[in-house]
């Protein structure tokens, strides 16, 4: 989907799935595809919580750097460590952003490779009700650019699992996967939560875009082959023998 930063977004009431409350794990990634930094602060990826404070939000800064906010507490201001990425997104260009929680740090990764990690010990807040795609709960910090492949879990990937889904998206039926819009399963204006948890959203204004980021879900070996086939061999008993000639001169074999 493409969003054009002033007033487009998706929005939609949360199933139970999404609430993560006095819950220690989570994983939240997407491609992304911002247009330029901005110049108002910050730009939300997905939002979750109700219309007074996020439960959760996966945003980028205003200096395009990946931002994991959560309702406030020790998540985001234990020893005034905010979590903010190392590296910047790069603009005009899909990128592969993420965070994960699993109760002991928060770990934010770029293009599936890890670029930060706070170490700290919180719960998720009590808001929660709705999402949000490309705009905060209150409807600002809008997203412009384009978003693709946006899931969810109330688990926390690895960092392999997340580059395994970075190429090859999920399919919908994963342990632990409770949202998911690939904004391919478009109805008028509504996009699908194809987590099969109901989590579907109104759009408003975003517009259908086939920019999509390259993913394969087709394996390679380092020599280029598709699929490695295992074939089994029995190899059956064989009869030889040996036979020892002493000749001086010249000797002629059965087979010449």
């Amino acid at each position: 989907m493409s969003f054009d930063g002033v007033n487009d977004g998706i929005q939609g009431n949360a199933s139970s799935s999404l609430n993560l409350y006095n819950t220690n794990y989570l994983t939240i990634s997407a491609w992304i595809n911002p247009n330029s930094i901005s110049l108002t602060g910050s730009q939300r990826i997905f939002t979750h919580g109700s219309s007074v404070q996020q439960q959760y939000a996966l945003s980028l800064d205003a200096n395009n750097k990946i931002y994991f906010l959560a309702g406030g507490g020790l998540f985001e201001e234990q020893n005034q460590v905010y979590n903010i990425s190392n590296n910047s997104v790069t603009t005009n260009q899909w990128n592969h952003v993420a965070i994960t929680y699993d109760g002991y740090a928060i770990r934010l990764y770029l293009n599936s490779e890890l670029d930060f990690e706070h170490i700290v010990s919180d719960n998720f807040s009590s808001d929660y009700g709705n999402f949000y795609i490309a705009q905060s709960h209150i409807g600002n910090e809008l997203f412009d650019g384009q978003i693709d492949n946006i899931n969810v879990w109330n688990i926390a990937l690895s960092e392999n699992e997340i580059q395994d889904y970075m190429n090859c998206p999920p399919t919908g039926n994963e342990e632990g996967l409770i949202g998911y819009w690939n904004f391919d399963e478009v109805s008028e204006n509504t996009v699908n939560d194809l987590s099969g948890n109901g989590n579907n959203g109104t759009i408003n204004g975003a517009t259908y875009s086939t920019d999509v980021p390259q993913q394969s879900c087709q394996l390679t070996t380092v020599n280029g082959c598709d699929s490695i086939a295992n074939l089994n061999l029995l190899i059956l008993a064989s009869n030889s023998s040996t036979d020892t000639i002493i000749e001086c001169d010249s000797y002629t074999w059965i087979n010449g």
